[in-house]
């Protein structure tokens, strides 16, 4: 009697270890995958979580790799920006948005639901 239970309890214990290395397996491939790019055009072979790598030939700038950066980077984890390359975690593309023309269109509403209001309040 205790035979069967045993032979149960193992294949199920080596069915759990099994299961358990796979999914290390699987997570470690996925952190090991290194894209490596010479120009935005190329992020489309990337993944979002990908380690990064960007090396554009004949760079003159190095404002250019802080907005790369900044754009197609996540921002959760370190970022190395050495000219002329940066080192990151790929982001996918992030949406490009200008704060000042937000901020002018919140007060432009702002004031024209003032005038509204004072002109309820008038009559």
């Amino acid at each position: 009697m205790g035979r069967p239970f045993t032979s149960a309890f193992g294949a199920v214990l080596c069915l759990a270890f099994s299961t358990l290395f796979t999914q290390e397996v699987l997570s470690a491939e996925k952190a090991q995958r290194l894209c490596l790019v010479n120009s935005p055009a190329e992020l489309i072979a990337c993944r979002r979580g990908d380690s990064l790598y960007y090396q554009q030939p004949g760079l003159v700038h190095g404002k250019y790799l802080l907005d790369f950066a900044a754009q197609y980077c996540d921002t959760n984890f370190e970022i190395n920006i050495q000219f002329p390359y940066v080192l990151c975690v790929y982001s996918g593309v992030k949406e490009k948005i200008a704060a000042q023309e937000i901020r002018r269109k919140e007060m432009e509403s702002n004031m024209l639901s003032a005038l509204r209001q004072d002109g309820r309040t008038r009559n």
